[in-house]
């Protein structure tokens, strides 16, 4: 299987109908705010290293260690609790409090594949390579569908 069949069309942010989606997700404003601000400290570094320097006075070793990191995020929780509906737009607050342009690779279902001992690892690897092969330097999203 080709990484392009992974993935269903990119989304770009921002979006005026994502923002409106976004905000309308209630009762998890704590995870909304937790999330976009773990995203901006992972797609650019400056927000952590101010911080380092705001709070500590310099730039503590755990700074390195978040920017070294691969940016990944996982959504878990129960059936209807917004973890879908919260991935598909929180680009839109991301792009937004950055000031840049956020891409959005959607995987397709076929990207958890058939049940086979490393499959799915494999399968994600190569769903990953396409986005942050093509957009070095840019912010870069993934969320299942």
């Amino acid at each position: 299987m080709s990484a392009d069949g992974l993935f269903a069309d990119p989304q770009q942010f921002p979006d005026e109908g994502a923002r409106e989606r976004y905000e309308q997700l209630v009762g998890i404003d704590a995870i909304k705010l937790q999330l976009v601000g773990e995203a901006q400290a992972l797609l650019d570094p400056s927000v952590v290293e101010r911080w380092s320097k705001r709070a500590h006075g310099a730039l503590i070793p755990a700074v390195r260690d978040v920017m070294d990191r691969t940016a990944l995020v996982i959504l878990a929780g129960d059936v209807g609790t917004g973890k879908t509906e919260l991935a598909e737009t929180v680009g839109d607050p991301i792009a937004r409090s950055l000031k840049t342009k956020v891409t959005m690779f959607p995987l397709n279902l076929s990207a958890r594949g058939h049940g086979a001992v490393g499959e799915m690892t494999t399968l994600l690897t190569r769903a990953f390579e396409r986005p942050y092969g093509s957009m070095r330097g840019q912010a870069v999203a993934g969320t299942a569908h």
